[in-house]
Parts: C-alpha cells; structure tokens; sequence
C-alpha cells in the first residue's frame, strides 16, 4: 500500500475517497510530499502519512544516517543525481 499511497500523493486529482484519507492525514498529502521533491532533495522521507517527517528533520535522522552509509560503503548519497560521480574532496579524505 505504501507505494500506492504515494502514488496518490503524486496524482492531482487522485480518486474521491483517497481525497479525503489525505485531507484527514491518513494518507500522504500531496502538498507535504512536494516537500520532498524540491531542491536539495534530501528530506520528508516518509512516504505513507507523513507523520514522522517532521520529527526525523529535526534530529536530522536522515542525514546522519546517510552519513552512516557513507562511511560504511563509501557510496555518496543522490550520486545518480551527479552523474554518479563521488566529491573529489570527500574522497581524497578517504585516501
């Protein structure tokens, strides 16, 4: 379902009661995902409610956490989104 919802969240005028789930905050608001898909494009995570987003900004749970992954696989977060290509500064720190 978590995809589904967030497909809804993407439609401008998804079906009549999935309206309403969203206006109740059952189901993702459009407007809250948008938040996810502005630049820089690292935040509002939660794809099902939302419920969570604000909480895991504020303690910067996502960004620790890529910070994690990083220095375990060295993968650089959103790579694809720059060309797949790793700071050069970032990995001579690595070296």
């Amino acid at each position: 379902m978590t995809n589904q919802i967030h497909q809804w969240a993407h439609m401008p005028s998804p079906p009549r009661a999935v309206r309403v789930l969203q206006q109740v905050g059952l189901f993702l608001r459009r407007h809250e995902h948008a938040v996810h898909h502005r630049l820089p494009y690292h935040g509002h995570y939660c794809i099902t409610t939302g419920w969570w987003n604000g909480a895991l900004e504020r303690i910067t749970f996502f960004r620790r956490l890529e910070a994690v992954i990083t220095w375990l696989t060295g993968a650089c977060p959103r790579a694809d989104e720059r060309g797949g290509a790793w700071p050069p500064a970032a990995r001579e720190v690595d070296a």
